[in-house]
């Protein structure tokens, strides 16, 4: 028995040393000198906007410096937009229907400089009124940095035939900053809309995004899955994604418009509505995408705890 403890605690330290000799490390800024900077945001709504939707930008004008409504003419399901305008808004008309991923385009068709920083924001949640410091000052640390609050690690890419479950991990805002690595490591695989998402407007090719957008769009679950498809784009220009701990973000209980994550668009799965799985199949078309990240070492899934326990059982057993 205490031949089986040594192994073990001799395995654990090879992996803690192999995980903190790959632990992923974006480039942070110590020191810097404090400048103004100027911090706007930039969303989309659908046909119908929820019926706080004025609340939410009135939020979002008291803070930013400009905020940018990206609207097409007509949604991708043939359905005209209305005329809409609010005070401190700037409504900017887009060619096409792109999805959820048209929120980006707001500033992006913009004539901001490439030095603004720029927050991603959805249309149907009130935003905590300390958003935009909390981004701001989390942008001077991480200046070539993609932020977020929330997102997903995933752990084995190229394992497409492994379930879905076994091989995530990710954080939540209200999640501890270091989490999900155990070694507090804050990159992600893929960031996450709904909690924001930060950078330097010049760190993103408005083409070359579109043209990303144009192929994948085709298959209806990346045209859903605007996080992902982001995500997919960062990586495939090598710009690391980074979780920051923000305020909890919920969407009111009396938004009267469905969900893009609803049954009606992504089905079931069992007892619940197929999000995960749907996503599970979005990044496994979009998996080549991800192959300048590295395999995360320094965080645990499902599948490693159930391997751990495997070596541990035949260890005792031999």
């Amino acid at each position: 028995m205490l031949g089986v403890i040594i192994l073990v605690v001799i395995l654990i330290v090879i992996f803690v040393f192999i995980a903190e000799s790959t632990k992923p490390e974006p480039l942070k800024l110590k020191n810097y000198s404090p400048k103004k900077v100027r911090v706007v945001c930039s969303l989309t709504t659908r046909p119908v906007q929820p019926k706080y939707f004025d609340k939410v930008l009135d939020r979002l004008v008291d803070q930013f410096d400009a905020v940018y409504l990206a609207l097409p003419k007509v949604s991708a399901d043939g359905v005209p937009y209305p005329d809409l305008s609010h005070p401190g808004v700037t409504v900017v008309p887009i060619e096409e229907d792109y999805g959820p991923i048209t929120k980006f385009f707001g500033v992006l068709n913009s004539n901001e400089a490439p030095t603004t920083v720029v927050v991603v924001l959805d249309d149907d949640i009130i935003y905590n009124k300390e958003f935009r410091q909390i981004y701001e000052k989390a942008h001077i640390k991480y200046p070539r940095c993609v932020l977020s609050g929330a997102g997903i690690v995933h752990k084995y890419l190229w394992m497409s035939h492994v379930p879905w479950y076994l091989t995530m991990t990710g954080r939540k805002e209200y999640h501890p900053p270091s989490f999900p690595s155990f070694l507090g490591s804050k990159n992600l695989t893929t960031v996450t809309g709904y909690t924001g998402i930060c950078f330097k407007l010049g760190l993103i090719n408005r083409l070359e995004l579109l043209r990303f957008i144009s192929y994948w769009n085709t298959h209806r679950e990346c045209f859903l899955n605007d996080d992902l498809v982001f995500s997919a784009f960062l990586s495939s220009k090598n710009i690391p994604r980074i979780g920051i701990k923000v305020p909890k973000c919920v969407i009111e209980p009396d938004k009267d418009t469905p969900n893009l994550s609803s049954i009606e668009n992504v089905g079931t799965w069992g007892p619940w509505p197929a999000l995960w799985p749907m996503q599970r199949k979005v990044v496994n078309l979009l998996r080549d995408c991800f192959r300048n990240d590295p395999v995360r070492f320094d965080c645990i899934s499902v599948l490693d705890i159930i391997m751990i326990i495997i070596l541990i059982v035949l260890i005792r057993k031999f």
